[in-house]
């Protein structure tokens, strides 16, 4: 568990959002809305979390989404919240 939360510790602010939205199974499209970003810029940033905390690009990109959601929940595992809740707009 501390290494899944370590892992995550070295995302962007911006990263730790977006995963979050994530882990809240949002689409890039609904992520780039929410957060008022294009859809290609979420996937630059989700790349970008993905290469810090060791998902590699051979993984598949549904993998990786879900490989991410997974690490975000585990290192929020006592905040209920994180399965269904958003994250205030900006």
């Amino acid at each position: 568990m501390d290494s899944i939360s370590e892992h995550l510790s070295h995302l962007s602010p911006r990263e730790r959002e977006i995963a979050h939205l994530v882990a809240c199974a949002q689409s890039n499209a609904q992520i780039g809305e929410a957060l008022d970003i294009s859809p290609k810029t979420v996937e630059t940033h989700l790349r970008r979390a993905y290469e810090r905390i060791g998902i590699g690009v051979e993984t598949g990109r549904r993998q990786r989404r879900i490989a991410l959601a997974v690490a975000y929940a585990l290192a929020h595992h006592d905040h209920p919240e994180v399965s269904h809740a958003k994250p205030p707009l900006p």
